[in-house]
């Protein structure tokens, strides 16, 4: 991630630790023993553990661990800042990553938001319109799936061509009802929120996009801004293979290395 994406943090992204799930599990023990432990000490716990724990399955027990056992927000927020040191991810898209595994719904940053932007859709900042907020349209996400190979006629491997422009007009239908779910579910994991809260603001999004976004999206041609995107980055995950992608995270990543070593010119995109 590093490499492709900007993140606020300081290091060299060509240094950074891909750290497996034991490693975490040792990076957890040294912040339940010492409260003061920092990046500094997570790195050199890595160094110290990552030859015997990488490629190992995740065996919580040889450590004593237990599984269900919860981690307190404070060791939460010293764990960000320990992977943070070693895999050289800012907080807010490791926050990002475990948002998805959490909700199964895909929040793009606005840096990761940016990259996409600029490298995959060839987009360009206008003095009057914010470059998130630029339009894409279905002559984009077409160009999109081309570029990255996406088309594949037999389905086991891709999206069979004339279904992209279909799959583009139904998130364009539908994009009230989705923003709508996804508010939704962001108020379920508040603390202290009751099913009635919970379904009122549903349906006070659902009028607010109906009204303020969708000027009834029937007549909408194109996608704008950062919930948009990150749904139809969702959307096309979930309707490619599933052993395509691990998830829509490694799949934007992807994308956004493939564009990176086979850059298009502007002038070709079309």
């Amino acid at each position: 991630m590093p490499i492709n994406v900007p993140q606020d943090c300081e290091g060299n992204p060509r240094e950074a630790e891909d750290v497996s799930g034991m490693e975490l599990a040792h990076l957890f023990l040294l912040a339940k023993t010492d409260r003061s432990a920092d990046g500094e000490d997570a790195k050199a716990k890595i160094a110290d553990e990552k030859s015997f724990c990488r490629g190992s399955p995740l065996d919580l027990g040889s450590l004593s661990l237990d599984p269900e056992e919860v981690v307190g927000f404070g060791i939460f927020k010293q764990l960000l800042s320990m992977l943070t040191a070693t895999m050289l991810i800012d907080r807010s898209h490791l926050l990002t990553t475990l948002a998805w595994g959490k909700t199964n719904r895909f929040e793009m940053t606005e840096a990761m938001g940016s990259q996409v932007m600029t490298e995959l859709f060839l987009k360009t900042p206008k003095y009057d319109v914010p470059l998130i907020s630029q339009p894409i349209g279905a002559n984009d996400f077409n160009r999109l799936c081309f570029s990255m190979e996406l088309i594949d006629a037999t389905g086991r491997r891709g999206i069979n061509q004339g279904r992209i422009a279909i799959l583009f007009q139904d998130i364009l239908k539908t994009m009230p009802k989705r923003i709508a779910e996804r508010q939704k579910i962001r108020y379920s994991y508040r603390r202290g929120s009751t099913p009635g809260q919970v379904q009122g603001a549903s349906n006070a999004n659902v009028a607010s996009n109906v009204n303020a976004q969708g000027r009834s999206r029937i007549d909408k041609k194109d996608l704008r801004g950062l919930t948009e995107v990150s749904i139809l980055f969702e959307t096309l995950f979930r309707a490619l293979p599933p052993q395509r992608y691990v998830n829509c995270v490694d799949m934007v990543l992807s994308f956004l290395e493939r564009a990176r070593l086979n850059p298009v010119a502007p002038s070709k995109a079309l």
